[in-house]
């Protein structure tokens, strides 16, 4: 569900680059439970170890993570973008700690991007599995935009930070 166009797909499904995420250094990554339903990069994501399940989540409380699972690309043509973690694959879960940050495209918002442009500087936040609201949500982490981007293939894209 790709930032400001959740229909057509025009940029395709979620995507991430991890900037600067501690998971990334220290090891704390879950990939060893299947994904319950499809899942796409980017999106924030709960695990359940006992289950062995990773699903969309609903809240920012207890085991969530972020959905960075490597891509596999079947065609040449076909290109990152176009890859999402399919039920019963194993995606690859990083664990947010304060502090990290990432860049994604995995929105869902009816704003337009001169919206979230002006809305960043008064307090714009993710809320679970990828939405934005200007409320900051309770949870075990909180996820503050804090700047508006593009992602290598021209995506638009907000920068996510740990707070």
């Amino acid at each position: 569900m790709a930032l400001f166009d959740t229909e057509t797909k025009k940029y395709g499904y979620g995507q991430i680059e991890p900037n600067r995420c501690s998971f990334l250094h220290d090891g704390n990554i879950e990939s060893q439970c299947k994904a319950a339903v499809d899942l796409e990069n980017g999106w924030i994501v709960a695990v359940d170890k006992v289950a062995g399940t990773v699903t969309s989540a609903s809240s920012l409380e207890g085991l969530v993570g972020i959905c960075y699972t490597a891509e596999r690309i079947y065609e040449r043509a076909t290109g990152l973008k176009n890859f999402y973690t399919k039920k019963d694959e194993y995606p690859r879960v990083g664990y947010l700690k304060k502090g990290d940050v990432y860049t994604t495209n995995a929105i869902t918002t009816t704003m337009t991007s001169g919206d979230v442009a002006t809305k960043i500087s008064t307090g714009l936040y993710v809320t679970a599995p990828c939405g934005l609201t200007e409320t900051a949500t309770s949870g075990d982490i909180t996820l503050k935009v804090v700047a508006l981007t593009d992602l290598p293939d021209g995506a638009p894209a907000v920068k996510v930070q740990v707070i």
